[in-house]
């Protein structure tokens, strides 16, 4: 939707440029500078397809700097459907879980790597952040050990979760359940720099439980 407005902006300011163009043609040959009308017609056509396309090109800035991830389904996991956002403004994606051959069942205070059939390549700069999903940890107690796991941008290899029951009774994983999210985030290599003292700060050494309850 948001690419046919874009479009629809982008030919009416082409037109309203257009209009304005053969506005000043007919000045020009027709001694029309002293037409009010005409002039202020011509003005108000060219500022407005100026706006119009500008606001095409900007809105198409905005979609291309929607982060792009390669994203590689192995052949064992052909059919199961990728990660994906459940909402418009969810921060994570869900996972799935790839158990083709079966379910599997997950004991209390038993860890087991969940597979989830694809591979990716994270842009330079960037993690992938695993986590469990908050209603399977409420109701059944399945979590993350490792929780949140990072996914680095150089890992080129099959995305698993690691998983645990915490709760009081086995949990059955079956294939194509949603087993945990994924959140892309910025992760900035920093530089460490070697003083011999630290400014000070307000809280100083204050450390667990130094702000109270």
């Amino acid at each position: 939707m948001q690419k046919v407005f874009r479009y629809v902006l982008l030919a009416t300011g082409i037109i309203c440029l257009s209009l304005s163009a053969y506005y000043v043609v007919q000045i020009i040959t027709q001694d029309l500078w002293y037409d009010v009308t005409t002039r202020v017609a011509q003005i108000l056509q060219f500022f407005g397809g100026m706006t119009l396309i500008t606001l095409s090109f900007l809105l198409k800035q905005n979609k291309a700097k929607q982060l792009k991830v390669e994203i590689h389904q192995l052949e064992y996991a052909k059919g199961l459907p990728f990660p994906s956002y459940q909402t418009k403004e969810a921060a994570g994606m869900d996972l799935l879980a790839c158990l083709p051959d079966g379910a599997l069942t997950l004991e209390p205070m038993q860890r087991l790597v969940i597979p989830c059939g694809f591979k990716m390549a994270l842009p330079a700069g960037y993690e992938a952040q695993i986590r469990p999903r908050s209603g399977l940890a409420l109701k059944h107690g399945i979590s993350m050990p490792n929780s949140p796991g990072t996914i680095d941008a150089d890992y080129r290899g099959e995305v698993g979760v690691l998983t645990i029951n915490l709760g009081s009774e086995a949990f059955i994983i079956n294939h194509g359940d949603r087993i945990a999210q994924m959140v892309i985030a910025k992760a900035p290599q920093a530089k460490l720099v070697r003083v011999n003292a630290l400014s000070s700060s307000e809280r100083g050494e204050g450390g667990f439980g130094s702000t109270g309850k």
